[in-house]
């Protein structure tokens, strides 16, 4: 049996949390009685694994969350998610319409 071939991105030379997974897990009740999810965010190439707590699974509790895994360890350069509405959310919300943005007059 051959074995399947590996993305490029596991593979790479890159440095820890460059090129990341990212999932949702999850629902604990906190002692105050507030719900709480963690987004795991795992490395792709080393396997290093960063937790961060939300409480709410909205786009914009996601998108803090995201943005204190950035604060702590870096912008990656890759991030692969499943289709979750949150993160489709996310990324929806970090695009820039690019055609529209260079129509203005200033540009």
């Amino acid at each position: 049996m051959v074995p399947a071939t590996l993305l490029e991105d596991r593979v790479r030379d890159a440095l820890v949390l460059e090129v990341i997974g990212v999932d949702l897990a999850g629902l604990l009740y906190l002692k105050n009685g507030n719900k709480a999810w963690i987004v795991l965010f795992t490395c792709a190439v080393y396997r290093a694994v960063h937790l961060e707590l939300i409480q709410s699974l909205s786009t914009d509790g996601f998108s803090l969350g995201l943005r204190r895994f950035i604060a702590r360890r870096g912008r990656p350069m890759k991030i692969y998610s499943d289709n979750g509405t949150n993160f489709i959310g996310a990324d929806n919300k970090a695009s820039l319409d690019w055609k529209k943005l260079l129509k203005r007059p200033q540009f």
